[in-house]
């Protein structure tokens, strides 16, 4: 076992569908708050990968309510490439992006320690699901890393790679074919 991965049971999914009914549980709340939710995904992107649908699902679902969250205006958009591809491993690159209210450059360096005691201050501050330290710890159970940027007043990207290895389905038809004579 690789540095950093967990025992999670490793199981063979679809990648879009994945992302796709973790995005279809945000869109009625950025269409209630009046903003844009786009999802734009890699043709290329492999059709079955081995992996934890359930935990990208936690994480997917987590970083697109916090960018609704922060976002008054614009939009929030999931990106997901393939990032680099190899004969039994595809590396997915996975970004969600908000024209939000932007983090301040020194605030970023500590986004991800544990949150300080709860303190009466901005709404939204509070109740944003799991939280960043939590969201990283499990992208790096996936073999990924989390990383940010952001520009105050311009928005934030939430982005990270996950290495998944290729599902091979067999082709039941071939195989169960009887012989030509």
């Amino acid at each position: 076992m690789q540095a950093g991965k967990s025992d999670s049971p490793s199981v063979a999914f679809d990648v879009r569908e994945c992302i796709q009914r973790a995005a279809s549980l945000m869109t009625n709340h950025a269409l209630f708050k009046g903003i844009a939710f786009f999802v734009g995904l890699d043709p290329e992107l492999p059709a079955r990968v081995l992996g934890d649908p359930s935990r990208l699902r936690q994480v997917l679902f987590s970083l697109i309510m916090n960018a609704i969250r922060f976002t008054d205006e614009g939009q929030v958009t999931v990106c997901v490439t393939v990032a680099d591809e190899k004969a039994q491993e595809a590396t997915v690159r996975f970004e969600v992006r908000d024209t939000g209210t932007g983090i301040p450059d020194e605030r970023i360096g500590r986004l991800f320690e544990a949150p300080p005691e709860p303190q009466p201050a901005d709404d939204r501050a509070n109740g944003t699901g799991l939280g960043l330290r939590i969201i990283r710890r499990m992208i790096e159970l996936m073999g990924g890393q989390l990383g940010v940027t952001s520009a105050v007043g311009r928005g934030s990207c939430f982005y990270f790679d996950i290495p998944f290895r290729l599902a091979v389905e067999r082709q039941k038809s071939e195989e169960s074919a009887p012989p030509q004579a």
